[in-house]
């Protein structure tokens, strides 16, 4: 394989770094900023595996004329539009992961264990994938097996996992203004599964929260509500440890 040029390995090696104290952020027993860390981690890793390989192909990670290297979408538009290293279904992941990231750095929210564990694995699944593919290196060579993602329970179906977040904040709303609060910041989390099915992995905006809210008090089901959620489903392979995990849309091409 021919040598790496010094860039391609810089930003590879902090890619590879931020996806593993990110599994380790994940693992760890103490709940202070753990899901703000991890998301904002995972987040980094992928803007810099991206930007590894659109340096190798492409020589840059600078539009003509910009000071500024690309931004998080626009690795996700040159890698699946082209240079076709990512498809529709793996750019939806990271769009969510992107939303996640944004609420957690520019605002709050309270994800549940589950949709945590969700996002990790299955941005771990597709960071193997790419290093994988573009470097052909596996994430078991950096790390064992035995630190990946660690859930008692994994999810197996969104559709159940999404179900069991709603009664949740429903129960959250059923308990009165002072717990409102609380059901929209575990909203935003869930809403950010909606930037999958969306053009351009457009947000979804506080107002569009509220008017959520609104629609759920008097008892509109999550799936007309959320017809893009409801368009998702976990694609899950192998038992225990190691585990791949993948979020793909009904209806769409793998």
């Amino acid at each position: 394989m021919p040598r790496e040029k010094r860039d391609v390995k810089e930003l590879k090696e902090r890619a590879i770094n931020s996806i593993v104290l990110a599994i380790e952020l994940f693992n760890r027993p103490h709940e202070n900023a753990r899901s703000e860390a991890t998301l904002i981690l995972l987040h980094h890793s992928f803007e810099m595996l991206l930007k590894a390989i659109i340096k190798d192909k492409n020589g840059t990670v600078h539009a003509k004329g910009e000071k500024y290297s690309y931004g998080f979408d626009k690795c996700l538009e040159v890698a699946q539009s082209e240079l076709k290293i990512i498809s529709k279904d793996e750019r939806s992941t990271l769009s969510i992961l992107d939303a996640n990231r944004d609420i957690a750095v520019h605002y709050y929210q309270d994800i549940s264990e589950d949709l945590l564990y969700l996002q990790c694995q299955a941005a771990v699944t597709l960071f193997d994938d790419i290093l994988s593919k573009h470097f052909r290196k596996k994430l078991a060579d950096f790390i064992p097996e035995r630190v990946l993602p660690v859930s008692t329970r994994p999810p197996k179906d969104i559709q159940i996992l999404i179900d069991s977040e709603f009664s949740q904040i429903d129960n959250l709303l059923g308990a009165g203004n002072r717990k409102g609060i609380q059901a929209t910041a575990r909203l935003r989390s869930v809403m950010a599964l909606a930037t999958a099915s969306r053009d351009s992995a457009e947000r979804v905006t506080e107002k569009e929260l509220r008017k959520a809210v609104q629609r759920r008090r008097t008892g509109e089901e999550w799936k007309v509500i959320f017809p893009e959620i409801a368009q998702l489903r976990i694609d899950t392979e192998g038992e225990g440890l190691p585990i791949s995990l993948r979020i793909r849309k009904n209806g769409y091409p793998q």
